[in-house]
């Protein structure tokens, strides 16, 4: 048996039984198990009313902030998208500019003006490449 000596007689240093016990006891979520909710009420009555009116504005709380980061979310797609709209329209209108430079310019303006609309609309891919990474 632990605790005890060779000739069976327990020391007297040690006490044959705990003298204490500590219980932990934890939980997760909103609201506390109800022998706990239990509890609250019998030491201060009202309690777990209170208790569940806080884990009601709580969960509002949250619903409320998870609503808002939504329509944020969707503004933004939106906003992206729109960009996006824009980046290709004025990179038709670009190309089609140095295209109709280059046809009308000829020679060495018109080679100029075509491959700077191509160097230009090049960079835009890169750097989108680049970001979208």
């Amino acid at each position: 048996m632990p605790g005890e000596t060779l000739d069976g007689e327990t020391p007297s240093h040690l006490s044959p039984e705990p003298t204490s016990v500590t219980i932990t006891t934890t939980y997760m979520g909103l609201l506390p198990p109800p022998s706990s909710l239990q509890g609250y009420e019998a030491v201060l009555p009202g309690a777990a009313e209170r208790i569940l009116a806080l884990a009601e504005r709580q969960l509002r709380h949250r619903q409320d902030f998870d609503s808002g980061r939504l329509r944020i979310s969707a503004r933004i797609a939106t906003a992206a998208h729109r960009e996006r709209m824009w980046g290709i329209v004025l990179g038709f209108v670009l190309s089609a500019g140095a295209l109709g430079g280059a046809i009308v310019a000829g020679g060495w303006i018109g080679a100029m003006l075509g491959a700077g609309g191509l160097a230009g609309l090049a960079g835009a891919f890169l750097i989108h490449l680049r970001h979208r990474d």
